[in-house]
């Protein structure tokens, strides 16, 4: 069965983290939309060999269907978690997103069967930038001032 978008209904979401960002991440979800179905966190934890993440990624990606698509979160950029997903990227079925936050989850959580896998990643990576703001310069802008948020830390 397909989705409206044409993509393969059975789409999971693995959260990779270090330690148990992820877990809680999912928790906060939750608390805000109920239950979630095919969502995981995997975590680096002190003493866990990368070896021991990439085997229990695999471990995990074995145990779904082979039509099933993932859409992986990973903290950080470069990091152990984001690095240990790199080769499942080859998978015509798999995207990556790293920088998780909760803005984004929930956005892929709202979507996840209305959306196809490339879609719904873009999607990630569009709502993960929309939910970082500067609370200040937003009130600001509100209230009549400063209307430009565009701006580094560096320029203020």
């Amino acid at each position: 069965m397909t989705d409206i978008n044409g993509g393969i209904d059975v789409k999971h979401i693995f959260i990779i983290t270090h330690g148990e960002f992820g877990k809680y991440l999912i928790k906060s979800a939750e608390l805000i939309l109920g239950q979630q179905k095919g969502v995981k966190a995997i975590s680096i934890e002190p003493g866990k060999t990368p070896e021991e993440l990439l085997n229990e990624i695999k471990t995990e990606i074995d145990k779904l269907e082979d039509s099933s698509e993932i859409l992986f979160f990973t903290d950080i950029i470069g990091g152990t978690p984001f690095n240990s997903i790199i080769p499942f990227l080859k998978e015509e079925n798999h995207e990556c997103v790293t920088g998780v936050n909760l803005p984004m989850l929930l956005e892929v959580l709202t979507n996840v069967n209305n959306m196809n896998l490339k879609k719904l990643a873009v999607l990630a990576y569009n709502k993960g930038i929309e939910g970082i703001r500067n609370v200040k310069v937003l009130v600001n802008s509100m209230k009549g001032g400063e209307q430009n948020e565009s701006y580094t830390y560096q320029d203020r």
